[in-house]
């Protein structure tokens, strides 16, 4: 299972739990950063997985392009098939 390869865990809510907790620390870092993540036009999340960072973001922010990379081609094909 794919949610199991990526996260070690196979249950959904974890997924989806730890998805919505990268991309807040994210945010938060960028921010401290003094570059707030709305001011980038495109994201790319390198080593992307099953999209779960990914798909929060595309939340926060609607109207910027997101971008994926991962080793493993099944995470790549089920996130272009499903996100």
């Amino acid at each position: 299972m794919l949610r199991f390869r990526v996260r070690e865990s196979a249950s959904s809510s974890t997924v989806r739990a730890t998805g919505e907790r990268a991309s807040r620390n994210l945010s938060e870092s960028l921010l401290r950063a003094g570059r707030p993540l709305e001011t980038f036009d495109s994201i790319l999340d390198f080593g992307c997985g099953c999209g779960r960072t990914l798909v929060w973001l595309a939340r926060q922010l609607p109207g910027k392009r997101f971008y994926g990379t991962h080793v493993d081609p099944e995470a790549i094909h089920w996130c272009r098939e499903s996100l």
